[in-house]
């Protein structure tokens, strides 16, 4: 994903939120497995 993919419109929403979403949860499993 390129960091476009990311980027928020002006009233903050996410500008692709599906893209945002993957994102996150991308984090999220990593953020699980440091934690175990």
């Amino acid at each position: 994903a390129s960091a476009n993919d990311l980027s928020f419109n002006p009233d903050g929403s996410a500008a692709n939120p599906r893209a945002f979403q993957q994102h996150v949860r991308r984090d999220a499993r990593v953020m699980e497995q440091l934690l175990q």
